[in-house]
């Protein structure tokens, strides 16, 4: 895999790793000096402390896979299986049905191999309201799409279905401030 990466969290998926990092709470292990290649698709990570990780790894075309370690002795060894992704498409739409470009949509993986128990950033939308979402495993995901013009909306979508999420025009309120009946 020559185009892998790889990210080594402190702590257990599930139990806030990923969660902290994700929210820049916490760095990864800086791999820099540690990390070895052993062979095509197989490295090595030298001078970690006693203790539990959780191992990220990424290539492009592929579901980001997980796998926790941990080091009680000096040596360990995990395998991390990188499947094809499931895809969940996301279209997003006005009012008037016209695509809204540039929305930040935000999923949380419900039920399968779930990395976190939050919603994590998936991109932003093209210019015709669409985003493929595909580092996510999950039987179904909870999707929200966020634009600074047109407010936020919640959708959820099983893989393989476009989730449509459709945004209204701004409204307004208007009212006018009173003290005992008078303005």
């Amino acid at each position: 895999c020559k185009n892998a990466r790889s990210r080594l969290l402190r702590g257990k998926k599930g139990d806030g790793a990923a969660e902290l990092f994700l929210l820049g709470m916490a760095q990864p292990v800086d791999l820099k000096d540690r990390l070895k290649k052993v062979e095509d698709g197989q490295w090595q990570v030298r001078g970690l402390n006693k203790g539990t990780y959780t191992m990220l790894a990424e290539v492009e075309g592929l579901a980001t896979g997980s796998k926790v370690i941990e080091l009680e002795e000096e040596d360990g060894q995990c395998l991390i299986k990188l499947e094809a992704p499931t895809l969940f498409s996301v279209l997003v739409v006005n009012q008037d049905d016209q695509p809204i470009a540039n929305a930040a949509i935000f999923a949380e993986a419900r039920g399968g191999k779930r990395l976190t128990e939050m919603p994590v950033n998936c991109g932003r939308t093209d210019k015709n309201g669409r985003l493929m979402i595909d580092k996510l495993q999950a039987e179904s995901l909870r999707v929200s799409a966020d634009h600074p013009l047109w407010g936020i909306v919640h959708g959820e979508t099983k893989p393989d279905q476009e989730l449509l999420l459709r945004l209204m025009a701004p409204g307004e309120i208007r009212g006018f401030l009173s003290e005992n009946g008078k303005p």
